[in-house]
């Protein structure tokens, strides 16, 4: 199944771009300024959609190249809106079977930063996976649902970074449980603005997390 990757204008990486940008069937969208990021790779993307009232001359002239060629989709937004064009292009992404990934999401920008993860909600609501990259973080969302606990396990080889953050979205989590983490917890509720699961780390071979109900945001972060 091939991943949708969106690029975005925030701080990049391009060696940990590289990896998902290269895979053979992954499909491209560059979200405004992200086109940047991707003309100094050299990689062209499949789909470019923004309003474009900050790009650079040099991506200006790739817009319409792409445009007059062909070879790329080319979507331009009305200026005056309320949406991001980040969203617009996670709206797109939502078009297309996959897994979906957003890289440059994140950045100086705090505000542009919290409605990138905002997103994750949006992909939620429509049942798909979505997840926000960076050179430090791995950031994803999960729900418990009537018919179904929340579940996620994370191998210790395999997770991002050595410490695990959860963040109660929309509401409080119950009957959360961590197992095979520094500080374990057993069914119990955490408010909506609550700190308490905050860095934890895994120490066994996988942490297991389960909640009854709710929403979580769940982070994975290394230090520099």
């Amino acid at each position: 199944m091939e991943k949708i990757i969106i690029v975005c204008g925030g701080i990049f990486d391009e060696d940990l771009a590289r990896n998902l940008l290269t895979e053979k069937n992954n499909f491209i969208i560059a979200a405004d300024k992200g086109l940047s990021h991707l003309i100094r790779m050299g990689i062209r993307p499949h789909a470019v959609i923004g309003d474009f009232d900050s790009v650079s001359e040099m991506d200006k002239v790739a817009i319409e190249t792409y445009e007059k060629v062909g070879d790329a989709t080319v979507i331009r937004l009305n200026p005056i809106k309320d949406a991001t064009d980040t969203q617009a292009a996670l709206e797109l992404a939502l078009e297309r079977k996959g897994d979906i990934y957003i890289l440059g999401g994140t950045g100086r920008r705090l505000d542009h930063s919290i409605a990138n993860i905002r997103l994750l909600g949006l992909a939620l609501e429509k049942g798909r996976c979505l997840t926000i990259l960076d050179t430090l973080n791995r950031v994803r969302m999960y729900r418990a649902t009537p018919d179904s606990k929340g579940h996620i396990t994370i191998g210790r080889n395999d997770q991002y970074g050595k410490y695990v953050s959860l963040f109660p979205i929309g509401g409080p989590v119950r009957g959360l449980n961590m197992t095979g983490f520094a500080y374990p917890l057993d069914d119990i509720d955490i408010d909506d603005f609550s700190t308490l699961t905050v860095s934890n780390e895994i120490t066994s071979e996988e942490g297991d997390i389960t909640f009854r109900e709710g929403t979580v945001l769940i982070v994975e972060s290394r230090d520099n």
